[in-house]
């Protein structure tokens, strides 16, 4: 039976009387695949509606009622459906007086229906659509969260979340009920006692005519007798912080706040089944990341912040500081800004401090980062890593630390926490936004270093072009950096422009080789306009690559976060911008200039550089190997790392300036690495569990559970074999032969013809775009097992031949771009003319109302 024709039968049988349950309920217990929750069949079949006509809940076994609004229906005319559209919620209707036209009127159906609310066939369909409505937001007041509080406590401990939390602090069913039954009737009476002593509070206060509470102070009402206000010690629940924390997500911060409750009640309550919660509790509460790097306090650092906005020059002084160095390392936020520095002080192109710029002063540098490893020499004085890859433990001079506002990133901002409160380096120089200062100075105080903080202004003026470029690409000229967040927007945003303007274009961004981007960066910055005079780049570019543009447009200012599209962040707006009009590149006079291709976009962006970025209030905080092996100790033996991750999540405990990482979207990862090696230690897990898997695409898991499973057996990983199984080399094998043989027949065109003719596809745009998916799986993949060689070298050893994999999977991930290109620059082109209408119409619009206007 198809789907519809189930939605049909659901929708619109007639049932007997005998039957408790209504149609749909009957063929979703029959048929549950069909009508899963989240589905559009689901949503529509199920959810109530605001139509005038509403059918009753008990509508399949009478009569159709007639509508309450519309008067009687005469059910011997039937509708006629060709008289033009109709509402999709009256033609539902149309259809039941149609069906149920023989039946007499029920003169008692009012009746019937009011007292069938309350039953099980009547709550039917308010049952399926429960968990697509969006919570109730608590009402404001102490009374109502006091009041929402007490009837989550009665659920608490029922749920699976919740049974999971008891499980992992090693309470298990036998136990569960008798803790919880005296765990609910604490709280409660916590509660009761707290809401009467405030009270007493409140009388005695206005007795006296007291304004101010004193934790200590004793209040005499009119009677006589002494109330004293709690201890600070005894205040359990603060109503005020817990009635902000609701506001977002009911559940979930109930849960959390009942969990800590139970971990601070339960070991004093019942000491035989939960004494052993005061450890874990204690294990709890992360220490102050000052106190974990012994090393870096028996030194007194001195940390120079260099802040101020993009194209100002705080890097370049940072940078000679470190050229200067008998020994140092820059530590940066993309391996595409690390690989860059590395080449330039190989090159010589950043003078130390005090020495003439315009000479070269080469120092041998080594590259580290998380896919890709250069070592020179292992006596070199200097190296370039990404933040994560920085050694806490060597003895630097001076130390650059990039980017430094990224420590309030709720991912990754852990690496620059660690990264400066950790380092063992004599001078740390901060490069970054002038919000990220009061923050710095607050964690710099804890540790007893010197800081100075130098600002810098802009060294040429940027300026917002006054409208969208639109879809006159005419107006693109030398200089100009167009900017995509993927790699499809990149190569059909080039298309594009190659078709309608007949200038080239150079590509940058994140995954291109390095030196390919090197190639073409050195295209672009050459400023010939015959010659690659146009950018099309990433927002990598962002992160301070060292690029000669004078113009930036932005294609669009969402980007897919991995779940969604989302808005560009304030300061990632500003830090791409201001790459326009680099100093020292133009002319004396030049002046960057900002722009977009959609006017929707250009009000984004116009805004954005208007509007200063917010003081960063956190930095980011996360456990160690160390910490969750202590805390691992506290718990039952098979506790996983998935269960540890919950539990920080949950409960966790540091203080400000301090904010937990996110670990959420490290449970997946977590859980597959208990499944796949459950006899690993946790400190080896937790290391294993910052690969950059794509968890998001279906075959990653697995392909990397296969490489987990014969890593924790001991085994060598034959990666090359998974690969082959997956079916991804076969992908890559056919894309480098058609590659060749496109090669080839480009070779036969007449490069001296007037009217010179494309050459014919070996890939159709459909098979290009099929193979492309598979090449960029298989990408990801060899990227994660460079990062695995790097921390397991003896499992993961075929390192040279996965480098070879990954880089003829860059070739083909081109080729199959430049194939699709013409198919991605007509759907840019479309959004750009939708764009130009659209703009159009309002513009008229508002010029009617001008019009109009007395």
């Amino acid at each position: 039976m198809s789907r519809k024709s189930l939605l049909e039968l659901c929708a619109f049988s007639p049932t007997t009387s005998k039957q408790t349950l209504c149609a749909p309920c009957t063929i979703r217990l029959q048929f549950p695949k069909f009508f899963h929750s989240s589905s559009s069949v689901c949503r529509e079949g199920m959810k109530k509606t605001s139509s005038p006509y509403r059918p009753p809940k008990n509508f399949f076994q009478q009569g159709a009622p007639r509508s309450p609004r519309t008067g009687p229906t005469d059910s011997s005319s039937k509708p006629s459906h060709s008289s033009g559209w109709k509402d999709p919620k009256q033609q539902h209707h149309d259809h039941h007086q149609e069906l149920y036209s023989h039946h007499e009127p029920d003169p008692h159906h009012h009746q019937r229906q009011q007292r069938n609310r309350n039953t099980k066939h009547g709550r039917g369909r308010e049952r399926h659509s429960r968990s697509l409505r969006p919570i109730k937001p608590v009402p404001i007041g102490r009374k109502q969260v006091e009041a929402t509080l007490l009837a989550h406590l009665g659920r608490w401990g029922e749920t699976l979340e919740t049974r999971n939390f008891l499980v992992t602090l090693g309470i298990y069913d036998r136990d569960r009920t008798p803790v919880l039954r005296s765990f609910r009737s604490a709280v409660r009476q916590e509660i009761l006692n707290q809401r009467e002593s405030d009270e007493h509070s409140e009388e005695g206060e206005a007795a006296v005519g007291i304004t101010e509470k004193s934790t200590t102070k004793k209040i005499t009402g009119d009677a006589g007798a002494a109330t004293s206000i709690r201890k600070e010690s005894d205040w359990v629940w603060d109503w005020d912080e817990l009635q902000e924390q609701i506001s977002s997500n009911v559940t979930q911060t109930l849960d959390r706040v009942l969990m800590s409750r139970f971990l601070n009640l339960m070991p004093v309550l019942d000491p035989t089944r939960c004494g052993a919660l005061r450890a874990v509790q204690d294990a709890l509460v992360l220490p102050h990341p000052a106190e974990l790097h012994a090393v870096a306090r028996q030194v007194r650092r001195r940390i120079i912040m260099h802040v101020g906005p993009t194209n100002s020059g705080k890097t370049y002084h940072a940078l000679r500081a470190l050229a200067a160095a008998n020994y140092g390392c820059y530590a940066g936020p993309l391996r595409l800004l690390a690989t860059e520095i590395y080449g330039r002080l190989n090159r010589g192109e950043i003078a130390p401090t005090g020495q003439d710029p315009s000479l070269k002063y080469p120092r041998m540098c080594n590259l580290v980062t998380g896919e890709d490893i250069k070592i020179l020499d292992e006596d070199a004085p200097l190296m370039s890593a990404t933040v994560e890859m920085v050694p806490l433990t060597k003895k630097f001079d001076v130390v650059v630390i990039d980017e430094i506002q990224m420590i309030a990133h709720p991912e990754r901002g852990n690496a620059w926490t660690q990264a400066l409160l950790g380092l063992n380096a004599e001078e740390i120089h901060l490069c970054g936004e002038e919000s990220a200062v009061d923050l710095v100075r607050e964690l710099v105080r804890a540790t007893g270093d010197e800081l100075v903080v130098n600002t810098y202004q802009r060294l040429t003026p940027l300026e917002m072009a006054p409208r969208p470029l639109g879809a006159n690409f005419s107006d693109l000229r030398p200089g100009d950096c167009v900017i995509g967040f993927s790699r499809n927007a990149i190569f059909g945003i080039k298309s594009t422009i190659e078709e309608k303007t007949g200038l080239q274009c150079a590509v940058v961004y994140g995954k291109l080789p390095p030196e390919v981007r090197v190639e073409q960066a050195t295209k672009f910055n050459a400023g010939d306009k015959d010659n690659y005079p146009v950018l099309v780049a990433s927002d990598a570019i962002g992160m301070g690559l060292n690029l000669k543009i004078k113009r930036v447009i932005f294609s669009t200012v969402s980007k897919f976060n991995g779940l969604t599209m989302v808005q560009l962040p304030l300061s990632e707006i500003k830090q791409i911008g201001g790459r326009a009009g680099r100093y020292g590149m133009h002319g004396p006079d030049s002046v960057g200039t900002v722009t977009t291709f959609f006017p929707k976009d250009h009000r984004v962006v116009a805004e954005a550089l208007k509007t200063p970025v917010p003081e960063l209030k956190v930095a980011i905080l996360a456990a160690d190997g160390e910490w969750l092996t202590n805390l691992h100790r506290t718990l039952p033996p098979h506790t996983g790392l998935a269960a540890l991750f919950q539990l920080l999540q949950d409960v966790a405990v540091c203080g400000p300036p301090f904010q937990l990482s996110e670990y959420s979207k490290l449970l997946q990862a977590a859980q597959t690495i208990d499944e796949a090696c459950p006899n690993l230690s946790i400190s080896t897990r937790s290391t294993i569990a910052q690969a950059p898997v794509p968890w998001a695409i279906p075959e990653a898991p697995v392909m990397f559970k296969k490489m987990l499973s014969q890593f924790s057996a001991g085994e060598m990983v034959d990666v090359e074999t998974i690969f082959q199984r997956s079916g991804l080399l076969m992908i890559l094998e056919d894309v480098m032969a058609a590659r060749e043989e496109q090669a080839q027949q480009n070779l036969t065109l007449d490069p001296s013809a007037e009217v010179k003719s494309k050459p014919k596809l070996v890939l159709s745009i459909r098979e290009a775009g099929m193979r492309l998916e598979g090449l960029e799986l298989l990408h990801k993949m060899a990227c994660v097992y460079l990062w695995m060689s790097y921390r397991f070298p003896i499992a993961f050893s075929k390192r040279e031949r996965v480098e070879e994999i990954k880089l003829a999977t860059e070739l083909g991930i081109q080729f199959c771009l430049e194939a699709v290109s013409e198919d991605r620059a007509r759907q840019f082109t479309k959004r750009l003319e939708d764009a130009e209408q659209e703009d159009q119409k309002v513009q008229q619009g508002e010029a009617k109302t001008t019009a109009g206007t007395p």
